[in-house]
């Protein structure tokens, strides 16, 4: 098949379809980006945790950049399916509350009306996301957390504002899936959540006692908090001290 027929087989498809081969493509390609993004996160973890900058890498970041490519790519999918959904039964609600006698496109809509059925919208959807989403990250608490996952509710009213030109709506759903990836990074780089998954990978947050060779002595044992697992360090917290052990030295971990 010729690039052009190629193009031309793409150009026609649907909009959803598009962005979310768009995205996958953009997920695969965009390694270098999502790498960076990471080994940036890792550094600003062991930055605020009083660290040396694991400069020699990770092992997990492979992972990270895998976990992450297919969080963006199912991220798309989830937005645009899930943006239309709570629009159209935040529509529903927000009609039933100011009582409207018949329902009235959003296009012939006064804007004075659409900024009621907009303020509905988005305070229902805000009610929504704190009592189903927000028990289920109770391990959470921080306001920034908090702050920065209520930003999905801004789509909803400039989603609903784009549809009364539908041709618009198109840039409303990118802009929707640009704002949530934003979210996910901006918790990646949020000091708590990166602990977190650390503790999740047992590569950092929990207590271990570590068994290694040392100079002098057969075995020496170390006990702390695990930060960092780098690929050429163990690094323990020891009151308050951090510790560097050579992974050829190690033996042994017990968690």
């Amino acid at each position: 098949m010729k690039i052009k027929q190629i193009i031309e087989k793409f150009v026609g498809l649907s909009l959803p379809l598009k962005i979310l081969i768009s995205s996958f493509v953009t997920a695969l390609g965009g390694s270098t980006f999502i790498g960076l993004i990471a080994e940036l996160a890792l550094y600003k973890y062991a930055y605020l945790n009083d660290l040396r900058i694991p400069f020699e890498g990770v092992p997990y970041l492979r992972f990270n950049v895998v976990f992450l490519s297919l969080l963006f790519f199912f991220t798309a999918i989830l937005v645009f399916a899930g943006v239309s959904i709570i629009i159209k039964f935040a529509l529903n609600v927000a009609y039933t509350q100011i009582k409207i006698g018949q329902k009235t496109s959003l296009p012939e809509m006064p804007f004075k009306q659409y900024l009621k059925v907009a303020s509905i919208a988005a305070i229902y959807s805000a009610v929504f996301f704190g009592a189903i989403i927000m028990p289920f990250m109770g391990w959470i608490n921080s306001l920034p957390w908090y702050l920065s996952n209520t930003i999905p509710l801004i789509p909803i009213p400039i989603t609903l504002y784009f549809m009364r030109k539908p041709k618009h709506i198109k840039y409303a759903l990118i802009g929707s899936y640009l704002i949530v990836i934003s979210i996910f990074i901006f918790n990646l780089f949020n000091a708590e959540t990166y602990s977190k998954f650390m503790k999740e990978l047992k590569y950092g947050g929990v207590d271990v006692t570590v068994h290694y060779s040392c100079e002098g002595k057969a075995n020496c044992v170390s006990s702390g908090e695990l930060y960092l697992r780098t690929s050429e360090y163990v690094v323990l917290k020891v009151d308050g001290e951090a510790i560097e052990i050579p992974n050829s030295s190690v033996k042994k971990i017990s968690y």
